[in-house]
């Protein structure tokens, strides 16, 4: 019964069982999805031509005893062993709204979720561990994905054991633990392959390993991009360095040679002015001043040759000198025409 005011009737909290309907069937247990007060629980029965065998239901009891010993966000809850009218003796668990970890992977969940799921799962199986149980069929079906929070519930404790025997304890952690290479492999296909490798080798003696393993990789992997930032700065900052050092060496060779270029071309217009102000008529002084270029020439040439054939410096050289004597020969050439013709 459904209120269409909003309001919550009293019935819908009821403690009877409603709502009972049959979720599926397994060789020996049947599950059902059932609401008590308003929530939904899952409801696992023994099978009918099993479920007055003394053994399986010693079986279901040892099932709901390892199960009720649990306390852990991501493993599902059990509840209570209760007699459920028409159905039977049942182990009252923890329904979840979600859906498998295969089906998750089917919808390409992004890499920080993947990376959330596998640590959660590992958080599961050492809190498992540490309460000296193991799950023994670790698998994607019975791993759990809910639909709000995207967070991993571990379902599925049929095989789950204990014992008194530390050592038969941890190895069967390991197990546990070879069954989970084959999870972060199909979370992560291409990545982590040497932890897979090693988990599927056993190398790890137990979970508590295997996280600090995966921790010490995450950390590697948040320190890389900070690390490649840091190189390509300083393989920057060197080649500004070099770029900058090879700017102003070039500078100071320019500077260099206009110093140079500039006294000997200071001494070779003071050359030609004494020429040509002992000159008397403006014939001679012409054939001095085309006498004193050609000697301007093989200093200009004699610069240009101090620099290798390819160096931007000598067309510097060139054009400077050409402007400056240009200069100089139109004050000379008016001194001349100044001068007497004879």
């Amino acid at each position: 019964m459904t209120s269409d005011s909003g309001f919550i009737l009293p019935e819908q909290y009821s403690h009877e069982w409603q709502n009972i309907r049959l979720l599926q069937q397994r060789r020996n247990n049947i599950v059902y999805i059932g609401e008590r007060y308003g929530r939904r629980f899952l409801l696992k029965a023994l099978h009918q031509d099993c479920a007055q065998l003394t053994e399986y239901r010693l079986q279901q009891e040892k099932e709901f005893r390892l199960g009720i010993a649990l306390s852990h966000p991501n493993i599902a809850a059990t509840y209570s062993l209760e007699e459920v009218p028409e159905i039977g003796r049942c182990i009252v668990q923890e329904w979840i709204d979600g859906q498998t970890l295969g089906e998750w992977l089917q919808e390409h969940p992004s890499k920080y979720a993947r990376k959330r799921a596998c640590e959660q799962l590992m958080e599961a199986l050492a809190y498992l561990h540490a309460n000296q149980r193991v799950h023994h069929d670790l698998k994607p079906s019975n791993i759990l994905i809910t639909r709000n929070g995207r967070n991993i519930k571990l379902i599925d404790f049929g095989l789950s054991d204990s014992d008194d025997s530390v050592c038969t304890v941890e190895q069967d952690a390991r197990d546990d633990i070879r069954q989970l290479a084959c999870i972060i492999q199909r979370l992560f296909p291409h990545r982590y392959r040497s932890l897979v490798r090693r988990c599927a080798q056993r190398n790890y003696p137990n979970i508590t390993a295997l996280q600090n393993a995966w921790k010490r990789r995450q950390r590697v992997w948040r320190l890389l991009p900070p690390i490649f930032s840091i190189i390509l700065l300083l393989i920057a900052s060197f080649f500004f360095y070099m770029a900058y050092q090879a700017r102003h060496a070039e500078q100071r060779k320019q500077e260099e040679m206009m110093l140079r270029v500039n006294e000997a071309f200071a001494k070779y217009a003071e050359g030609v002015c004494a020429a040509i102000e002992r000159t008397n008529t403006f014939r001679e002084a012409s054939i001095t001043l085309s006498q004193i270029a050609q000697e301007g020439w093989l200093t200009r040439d004699s610069l240009i040759n101090l620099y290798p054939e390819k160096d931007p410096i000598r067309v510097i050289v060139f054009d400077y000198w050409t402007q400056q004597d240009a200069l100089l020969q139109t004050e000379l050439i008016k001194q001349a025409q100044s001068k007497p013709m004879q």
